[in-house]
């Protein structure tokens, strides 16, 4: 393994238990300060998109991004692709509630309506998704086969019926 591989695996990894952290703390603050809410669903967000950023490095790194086989890639992680798809909706969705119920109470209010209470039960029940899917693609691309040639032409070629004459 490269040393830039590891950098970025150590990047995902720490974006991940940041999201993580303010996931668990954002919704249990006792604090009616608005500022602080946004701020910490700003940073959540912010996280989010920077492992979003991080895991497109590690693809680019890949022998097939670099050939421009970019559709087997896709086909490969797609279950990670949706994982992160569907997490980001449903972060949208819970923040734009978590938003649009506060009205300058503490966060415990919030506790009080359904609503609320249902999307941030689903959006931690999400997150552990995209947390598992995000972790098994590093694991992934750590294997020496997204890296090398060879593997790929053997798989293409043996996929096209092609044999040596």
């Amino acid at each position: 393994m490269s040393f830039g591989y590891i950098v970025k695996i150590c990047l995902v990894y720490l974006f991940l238990v940041a999201d993580l952290v303010i996931s668990g703390i954002s919704d249990f603050s006792s604090s009616s300060d608005l500022f602080m809410m946004y701020g910490l669903l700003g940073a959540q967000l912010a996280f989010i998109m920077l492992n979003i950023l991080v895991l497109f490095l590690l693809f680019f790194g890949t022998y097939l991004f670099q050939v421009g086989l970019v559709s087997e890639v896709a086909k490969s992680f797609k279950v990670t692709f949706a994982s992160i798809a569907l997490y980001i909706v449903v972060f949208g969705i819970y923040a734009a509630i978590k938003i649009s119920l506060s009205t300058g109470e503490s966060q415990d209010a919030l506790w009080s309506k359904p609503s609320f209470v249902c999307m941030s039960i689903l959006q931690k029940l999400f997150a552990i998704g995209y947390y598992l899917a995000l972790v098994s693609a590093t694991i992934r691309l750590g294997e020496a086969k997204w890296y090398r040639k060879s593997h790929w032409v053997k798989e293409i070629v043996g996929t096209l019926g092609m044999t040596k004459a």
